[in-house]
């Protein structure tokens, strides 16, 4: 996992695959006011993006994610956005369905962290980083970014 800000991406970038440069080059060029809910597509299945709107889940409905096929590339781009993040090894397995959709979704109740997400931050998620996003931040609702990349693209 790795937590970063577009401004600072330029000395941020030479730590990692060249190919998570492709994803945040589309997250600069996004116009956070004018990018419309729904699906973009990027370099084909292996990089897309996904906006959505939302107004964030209470912590009672947090259901932490992990995933094996794609890294996760998430940025807010209006109002604000609670992610919880855990290192727990004490996880109970909810719903599997990395299969088809590479998304399987655990409780935990240990070894949690809270971010806020704010306008310009991003937060990439590899492989098997167990995350919650969607909370509510106490600020009503936000519109956010997902790209997805293929890790196959970076092993």
């Amino acid at each position: 996992m790795f937590i970063g800000t577009l401004a600072t991406w330029d000395a941020d970038k030479k730590f990692f695959p060249g190919i998570l440069d492709t994803a945040v080059a589309f997250l600069k060029s996004l116009d956070p006011e004018k990018a419309e809910p729904g699906r973009y597509a990027i370099q084909g299945n292996e990089i897309y993006a996904s906006v959505e709107c939302g107004t964030g889940k209470p912590e009672d409905g947090r259901r932490f994610e992990l995933h094996h096929r794609y890294i996760d590339v998430q940025m807010i781009l209006t109002g604000d956005e609670r992610q919880d993040i855990t290192t727990s090894a004490s996880t109970t397995l909810l719903e599997d369905r990395l299969q088809n959709d590479d998304i399987a979704f655990y409780s935990a109740t240990e070894s949690i962290q809270t971010l806020t997400m704010h306008p310009g931050m991003f937060i990439i998620y590899f492989p098997g980083d167990l995350h919650a996003p969607g909370l509510f931040a106490g600020k009503g609702s936000y519109k956010k970014v997902v790209v997805k990349v293929a890790a196959s693209l970076v092993s």
